[in-house]
Formats: structure tokens, C-alpha cells, sequence
């Protein structure tokens, strides 16, 4: 089984892919989560859009290998640095073939739709959102952590409004549940 949950920045898909896996794990499955921020592109490489920022063909060859698995798979995954906009470091991630595999990321329900042809009704679909005015403060406050100021944080969100949501607002329709 795959799950691909996407949606806005900071909206709670990390935190639902956790859930997720608690309750398969109470249920006696097994799941692996892959956070698609290991995929962002270096800061100096992003173009100007959500897709843009994101190594794309690297996360569909991903899936496709991962669709159909019969055996164990190694995958290594990269771990993105927030606070410089880098690839940190990698970790190796052993697949069994009975994991269900939880993609979380911005992007999540796209990459879903580009593959689509290899999924089966075993994969679902979440896009998760929540009220704008939480959401913009937890953007806000993650900038704050990273050590933005707050006009940095400001400006930051507004450029996700613009050149996030709209493709993300795309996705939407593709996904089989929804989470507010």
C-alpha cells in the first residue's frame, strides 16, 4: 500500500503521516515514512514555483521503484538541512514488501497524479489543510525559528501563497480524503 499526503506548508502532514503510522502499528503493519523535504533542490537550484524546488524525476523514479516491490528494498533518503537549505546528510531505509509506504510532502498528491498509472486501489490520497490564519502563523513561527525576521517570515509566506497554493489547489481534486 502507498499514502501520499500533501498540502500547504506547515498545514500538518508530517504530523498526520506520525498518526498514521501509530495506528497501522497498533493494527500490526508496518509503514515507512519517506518525507519528501529530503528531495528539495539546493537553495541556488529551485526554480520559482513548488514543483521547482523539488528533485521530481528523482521522487517518480522513486515510486516507480518502490510500486509492486516483492522483495527488500534498501532506499537511500536524503535529510535536508532547514536551516541552511541543504542536503544535510543521507540515511539508508530498508523496505519490506508489506510496508505501507507513507509519502508526506507539499507535493505529495502530484507526485501521486504523475504516477497514477502504476497505482492501484491500494494507494490513497490525503490533502491536508487547516484554518489560513493558524496556518500563517505556524509558517511564521518556523521562520522565526530558523532565524528569519519577521518581515523575512512575512515574505516568505506571501511568495508561498502566490507560487504554492495554486498548484497545490490543482492536486486537491486527486486526492480520496480530505483532513481540515
Amino acid at each position: 500500500e502507498m499514502v501520499f499526503i500533501g498540502g500547504p506548508s506547515r498545514a500538518g502532514k508530517s504530523t498526520l503521516a506520525r498518526c498514521l503510522q501509530d495506528a497501522l502499528k497498533q493494527q500490526g503493519k508496518s509503514s515507512v515514512i519517506l518525507s519528501l523535504d529530503g528531495w528539495l533542490k539546493p537553495a541556488l537550484e529551485r526554480g520559482p514555483n513548488v514543483l521547482e524546488r523539488y528533485d521530481v524525476p528523482a521522487l517518480l523514479k522513486l515510486i516507480t521503484s518502490l510500486v509492486g516491490r516483492t522483495h527488500e528494498r534498501a532506499v537511500t533518503v536524503p535529510i535536508y538541512s532547514k536551516n541552511n537549505t541543504e542536503l544535510k546528510h543521507k540515511i539508508q531505509k530498508t523496505i519490506q514488501p508489506e510496508d505501507v509506504l507513507i509519502f508526506e510532502g507539499t507535493i505529495a498528491l502530484h507526485l501521486a497524479k504523475s504516477a497514477s498509472s502504476l497505482l492501484d486501489a491500494h494507494s490513497h490520497l490525503w490533502y491536508v489543510t487547516m484554518d489560513e490564519t493558524l496556518r500563517k502563523a505556524r509558517v511564521l513561527a518556523e521562520y522565526a525559528l530558523r532565524g528569519k525576521s519577521s518581515l523575512e517570515a512575512e515574505q516568505i509566506y506571501v511568495q508561498r501563497l502566490a507560487d504554492e497554493i495554486p498548484y497545490l489547489e490543482l492536486d486537491q481534486s486527486a486526492a480520496t480524503h480530505m483532513l481540515n
